[in-house]
């Protein structure tokens, strides 16, 4: 065999080998769902997955010229696909508030992809050290805004992404806004454990009532890195509940596992954070 062929089947064993198919065939029309960071990576594949199962989906975005071309890649792409973008910098309280009082009628998934990772140290509108402040604080807030209009359309979840690099991180109270001794990694990793923390008091808070969200933790499995022909790639998490199954993007480039004890669908992909 050629070089190449060999290349060819080491790459068609690996994905039969990590990345199992995902045959859900569950429709959602009728819902609605809002995906952060919507118009590329993880989040533009959920909203393609969540368009083609019928719900209509709001691709919320900072840049709303990347968020209509999203939306337009996906209704091209799916046969009467419902798709809208709107803009939302999750930088800014005031965008989020006037984002949140354009959601009204019923929301059924709030997907908490966007995100920034290790960037020079900067700061949000209202003054917080960025990546805190857009990955946990703006999505925080926005979770606020739209928890009754959750609760009130239930069945209904929240489902927030998080990273591996959560369990590098520490909450510094002392310092949240990174003042003191800003590092761009170590920024990172705590506003992913916040993203956590958030998520399972927000568990316990809407325990035994109709809106669920992402619960408790990650996998004792998972590894941080992934190697691939030399190639060291960044992996990301998103957790959600297994009886919301149907959310799952396509089997690329995520690979699904499900722990039947726990009932959550774990989902990694090679991405970069939006």
């Amino acid at each position: 065999l050629g070089a190449s062929k060999v290349k060819v089947w080491f790459v068609q064993f690996g994905k039969s080998l990590f990345i199992p198919k995902w045959s859900s065939d569950v429709r959602l029309d009728g819902k609605t769902a809002i995906v952060t960071g919507g118009n590329t990576g993880i989040g533009k594949e959920t909203a393609k997955d969540l368009a083609a199962r019928g719900a209509r989906v709001i691709l919320a975005c900072r840049d709303m010229v990347k968020g209509e071309h999203a939306a337009k890649d996906i209704m091209r792409e799916v046969k009467g696909a419902k798709v809208v973008a709107r803009q939302l910098d999750l930088a800014d309280t005031k965008s989020i508030c006037q984002f949140a009082e354009n959601i009204y009628n019923t929301l059924h998934y709030l997907i908490n992809n966007a995100g920034v990772a290790i960037c020079p140290y900067s700061k949000t509108v209202d003054g917080f050290e960025t990546q805190f402040g857009v990955n946990h604080l703006g999505h925080f807030f926005l979770t606020f805004l739209l928890l009754d209009l959750l609760k009130h359309s239930a069945p209904s979840r929240v489902i927030n992404l998080s990273s591996a690099a959560h369990a590098l991180g520490r909450i510094q109270f002392d310092d949240l806004g990174g003042e003191k001794n800003y590092h761009p990694v170590k920024a990172y990793a705590q506003s992913k454990l916040a993203n956590v923390l958030f998520t399972r008091e927000l568990a316990k808070r809407t325990e035994g009532e109709a809106c669920s969200c992402l619960l408790r933790g990650l996998w004792k499995d998972m590894r941080v890195f992934s190697v691939c022909f030399s190639v060291l790639m960044h992996e990301k998490w998103i957790c959600i509940s297994c009886r919301c199954e149907s959310l799952m993007p396509r089997p690329q480039p995520l690979r699904a596992k499900i722990q039947s004890k726990e009932k959550h669908v774990c989902c990694r992909g090679f991405l970069k954070d939006e």
